[in-house]
């Protein structure tokens, strides 16, 4: 079973490509179809994060940390020191 991180980073690399795809020289109608499949995808990311996870900032987040599910399972936010976004099925 595909687990929602494993989708996300699915996601994330899929926009990794589309950025690729739009650095490189098309036309200006390629170009704009690789702009809407990017906010597709943008979306797509923020609905799965907001549908299956609770962002949990520090000190709060510690106590998730041993569990062991959490490796596999609790997504870094990059932009808050130590928080976490925790699946809602834990919190």
């Amino acid at each position: 079973m595909e687990t929602v991180k494993n989708k996300v980073n699915a996601v994330l690399e899929s926009i990794g490509r589309t950025i690729s795809e739009l650095t490189n020289h098309h036309t200006i109608e390629e170009q704009k179809e690789y702009q809407e499949d990017f906010k597709e995808r943008c979306y797509e990311i923020v609905e799965l994060v907001e549908e299956t996870y609770t962002l949990v900032s520090w000190p709060e987040s510690q106590e998730y940390m041993e569990e062991e599910w959490f490796e596999e399972e609790a997504v870094l936010n990059h932009e808050e020191s130590l928080a976490y976004f925790i699946p809602t099925k834990y919190v």
